[in-house]
Order: structure tokens, then C-alpha cells, then sequence
């Protein structure tokens, strides 16, 4: 049977270093679409379906990752698409076009990055709950 299709290296290290979600990914699509364009929670909260207290930290991750950037103005914090390095943006273009091209495989790469985060937490929370010998750790 041969083998699915996948990303390329790049694209999936692209994506389990910068991308935590669907939503997160759907909102940097966004900003990269209209990179002039600066945003408001609310703004990304609308697109994705989100309160705007769910969307703040997904944009603070971006800004975090070097792929945006945040100013602050009377009432709201306003993120633009701004990468640091031309070797992000060209990423982030690349993984635009194969969404469109490819949009499954990217999900489903999305998909397993979620799944992997989820069990390295699962690992990290429970390292320490059990003793050698299976039994509760009592302290």
C-alpha cells in the first residue's frame, strides 16, 4: 500500500514549532492574506468562531513566535502579520499554498501536532503521579 502524502520536513517543523491549533492556524492564514491589515481579538473572534478571550493568547503566541507583531492603542491591542525573519514569512507562504493545494494533508498534520502536544503534556502532568512499582506517588 503506499504511503500518504505528507509536508515537507520544513513545513511540519514549521508547523509543531509555531502552529498550537486549527483556529490558531486559521487566523494566521488571515493576517497573512491581508498582511497590512491590524487586528483586534474581536476581529480574529469573529473569523474563527471564538470569544475574543480565547483568541488573545492564540495572537500573543504568534507575536511570541516572531511571525506578528502588537501595538496598543486607546482601547484595543492590535496584532499585525510581520515576521522577523524572511525565512519565517517564506514558511508561512509556502504552508498557505499547500493549504490550498493540499488542505487534508495539512489539516491532518495539524491534527498530529494537537495529538502530540496533548500526550506531552499528559507526560509532563503525570511523570511524577506513580512510583516504580505502579503504585500512587503519595508526595
Amino acid at each position: 500500500m503506499p504511503e500518504a502524502p505528507e509536508l515537507p520536513i520544513d513545513l511540519r517543523k514549521f508547523i509543531a514549532r509555531n502552529i498550537a491549533s486549527l483556529d490558531q492556524f486559521a487566523i494566521l492564514l488571515a493576517m497573512h492574506a491581508d498582511p497590512v491589515r491590524w487586528w483586534t481579538r474581536e476581529l480574529t473572534a469573529e473569523l474563527v468562531g471564538l470569544s475574543p478571550h480565547d483568541c488573545e493568547p492564540m495572537l500573543l503566541d504568534l507575536v511570541g513566535s516572531g511571525l506578528a507583531v502588537v501595538r496598543q492603542n486607546n482601547r484595543h491591542k492590535l496584532f499585525r502579520f510581520a515576521p522577523q525573519d524572511p525565512r519565517s514569512a517564506q514558511l508561512v507562504a509556502r504552508l498557505s499554498q499547500a493549504n490550498r493545494e493540499q488542505q487534508l494533508i495539512v489539516a491532518q498534520q495539524l491534527g498530529k501536532q494537537a495529538i502530540e502536544r496533548i500526550r506531552r503534556e499528559a507526560r509532563r502532568t503525570f511523570s511524577g503521579a506513580l512510583t516504580d512499582d505502579g503504585k500512587a506517588n503519595s508526595g
